[in-house]
């Protein structure tokens, strides 16, 4: 789930790749002898769901949009919304929680400050909270002077062109992945390949988001 984050080496196809293979697991692993939530929360299954399903999307509007530019895969995160958080903070002051109207006054002004910053990275500090340091395909760590991955961190942009790629192909792959690794898979992504209306977010062909958020 992480290593196509923190791996710099890995082209686009690769860490869509990793991303199917991890839904697939998922999957296997949720309807393997019904084990649903004892497996793991269902709300932790739904967002690594979305998670997926929302890169695969990005990709694909990239592909349409901007085939010819890198697509970084760690823009898809939160951490720039929690760097402007860390720089509300900063401006609240001591307060252990800001209010509504805290937020109403000086919401405005990190994006400001957060502008100011990106011309002039040398008077920026990176929160110490993201210290997730980068590997290589060998699970080497790579020592970098920052300690947050971003786009300055991959060495290859060519390999993340979206523009050669075919959406198909990972997807595929990564269901294969999983399959030659874990073989008692094979039978439970077949069957659920065959339930009517399944899909990732539907494992026995009923949305566990409705069933789950609205009934």
């Amino acid at each position: 789930m992480i290593f196509p984050y923190i791996c710099t080496e890995l082209s686009l196809a690769e860490q869509l790749e990793h991303l199917s293979a991890l839904v697939y697991l998922l999957l296997a692993l949720y309807v393997h002898e019904d084990g649903r939530s004892h497996f793991i929360p269902m709300p932790l299954f739904v967002n690594i769901g979305i998670m997926v399903k929302n890169a695969f999307f990005c990709v694909a509007k990239a592909k349409l949009d901007h085939p010819m530019d890198p697509f970084f895969l760690v823009l898809l995160s939160m951490d720039r919304l929690e760097m402007l958080f860390g720089i509300l903070r900063t401006m609240v002051g001591n307060d252990a929680n800001l209010d509504i109207l805290q937020l109403a006054l000086h919401v405005t002004a990190t994006t400001e400050v957060s502008n100011i910053l990106s011309k002039h990275p040398d008077w920026d500090k990176n929160p110490c909270q993201l210290c997730l340091p980068t590997l290589t395909k060998s699970m080497d760590v790579i020592l970098n002077s920052t300690d947050h991955i971003g786009p300055r961190a991959y060495l290859h942009l060519e390999r993340l062109y979206s523009s050669g790629l075919t959406l198909a192909m990972p997807w595929k792959c990564g269901r294969q992945l999983v399959e030659e690794k874990h073989h008692w898979t094979v039978s439970i992504l077949h069957c659920i390949s065959t339930t009517p209306n399944a899909t990732i977010l539907a494992p026995f062909g009923m949305s566990i988001v409705v069933t789950h958020y609205f009934i």
